[in-house]
């Protein structure tokens, strides 16, 4: 039996255009990360609607500040134990009975003292920072219940 009317099968003519499109837009730097970044949307339980219109649901899901901050408290918190642990073998050192007149591990203890000191700072002053609200542009302006005051 015979088919009824006439077919075409237009899929390399098709591939030759998208190619063309491609080579004509250029590379695309980022390719790669929306690739992931919409796996790990679909991994996560993104909605499938955000993965077709182009949206991977990364960005609903961003770490509030505190998070970040709290990380970055925290690796600095593992420097400053090792300035702790270097600290302590330089003061080891420096009480060491010496008979030249070079003591350099007395010079070392002043400089590591100095830079654990300046950490012991920042870092309470980061805690303190978090906890404290953060104000926002528009709540600078408003009273708490939303109205703008005028000084």
């Amino acid at each position: 039996m015979s088919a009824i009317g006439s077919t075409r099968n237009l899929t390399s003519q098709f591939i030759r255009y998208r190619n063309d499109a491609k080579r004509a837009r250029g590379p695309e730097p980022y390719a790669d990360d929306r690739a992931t970044a919409k796996l790990l949307g679909a991994a996560l339980g993104a909605n499938s609607s955000d993965i077709e219109m182009g949206s991977s649901g990364i960005g609903a899901s961003y770490a509030p500040s505190w998070v970040s901050r709290s990380e970055k408290m925290k690796t600095e918190m593992t420097v400053l134990k090792d300035r702790i642990n270097k600290l302590k073998e330089y003061h080891s050192k420096a009480l060491l009975v010496t008979f030249d007149s070079d003591n350099t591990a007395s010079s070392h203890v002043d400089v590591i003292t100095r830079e654990v000191q300046a950490t012991f700072k920042r870092l309470d002053a980061d805690i303190r920072g978090m906890a404290q609200p953060e104000a926002r542009d528009d709540d600078a302006h408003c009273g708490s219940a939303g109205v703008e005051v005028r000084a």
